[in-house]
Order: C-alpha cells, then sequence, then structure tokens
C-alpha cells in the first residue's frame, strides 16, 4: 500500500513512476525469495519480522546500487524515504496482524493439529506447554510413545490419546 501511494504521488514524473514500479517489483521479489508469507513463521515475532526487514533492505541495498552505478537521481526518494516507511508499516501492520493470531489461537482458533511422538515425559511436557502457550498454534491431536500406550498401560497421555507406537508413525 505505501509503494501504491508513493508511486501514484509521483505518476506526474515518468523517471519517478519507472523507480517507483522497479521499486514495488523488487521489494515484492524481495518478500517471496524471503519467504514472508510462510504459514509456518506466521505469529512468530522474530522471525517473520527480519524476513520483513531483510527484504525491504535487501531492495534498497540494490535499488540503491542500481542507482548508483546508473546515475539515476530518481531512485534517492525510494531508498531514503518510501522504503524505510514500508518498513515501518509493513512491520506495524504484521505485528498488529500477529496480536490478532494470538487473540485466535487463544480461542481454540488458527491452531494446526499435531500428533506429538516421543516418550511419555517428553510427550507429556510437550501437550502442557501447548495448552499454556496457546500463541504457538498447536493443537496435540494424538500421541505415539514407544509402547503404543499411555503410563501405566493406559491409552492417554495427559488426556490425549494415545494413537500407536513409534513404527506406527
Amino acid at each position: 500500500a505505501a509503494l501504491g501511494l508513493a508511486t501514484l504521488a509521483e505518476i506526474a514524473h515518468r523517471a519517478h513512476l519507472v523507480s517507483g514500479l522497479v521499486t514495488a517489483g523488487l521489494v515484492l521479489a524481495a518478500l517471496v525469495m524471503t519467504k514472508a508469507w510462510e504459514p509456518r513463521i506466521l505469529g512468530n515475532g522474530p522471525t517473520e519480522m527480519r524476513r520483513i526487514a531483510r527484504a525491504v533492505g535487501g531492495s534498497a541495498i540494490a535499488l540503491a546500487l542500481v542507482g548508483l552505478a546508473a546515475q539515476i537521481d530518481s531512485v534517492r526518494p525510494w531508498v531514503f524515504l518510501v522504503l524505510p516507511a514500508y518498513l515501518v508499516i509493513g512491520i506495524l501492520s504484521r505485528y498488529g496482524m500477529r496480536r490478532w493470531l494470538h487473540h485466535q489461537r487463544g480461542k481454540e482458533r488458527c491452531v494446526l493439529p499435531v500428533l506429538v511422538v516421543g516418550s511419555y515425559e517428553a510427550v507429556a511436557d510437550l501437550i502442557r506447554r501447548t495448552r499454556r502457550d496457546r500463541h504457538f498454534g498447536w493443537s496435540v491431536k494424538g500421541v505415539c510413545t514407544p509402547t503404543g500406550t499411555g503410563p501405566n498401560g493406559t491409552m492417554e497421555v495427559e488426556g490425549v490419546r494415545v494413537v500407536g507406537d513409534l513404527s506406527s508413525v
């Protein structure tokens, strides 16, 4: 959105329009290359923010180097104003979306069902941690243990059904 608004604001100047379109293309390509929309990192603050910063920073460096090498003055506002503004807007919007996602996960929405595999102790610990820290977005639906049973021969670990042994995985 920031790149689009900046492009519209500079539409009267053809050189700025070309720089804006190149900038938008660079940022979109960089976001794809850094996998900024990868589902497993959504809601994971540090990784998510690093990917956005790397994409925008890499785009700014690439644009600045091309502008410097080709002596194109119209890239300066994009490198020093628009891209930093985009970085701030991108990080703030992702932060807001992450807060919303964590709120949804607290209500048992937007969670991924998982199968936990391991010893009784490790499985029980992971189940307790996923229940305590719901913002990670996991819901343990089944367990596989070395023997195919829970502690003392039961078919549950921490209230989650044991679905098989390690070879069943």
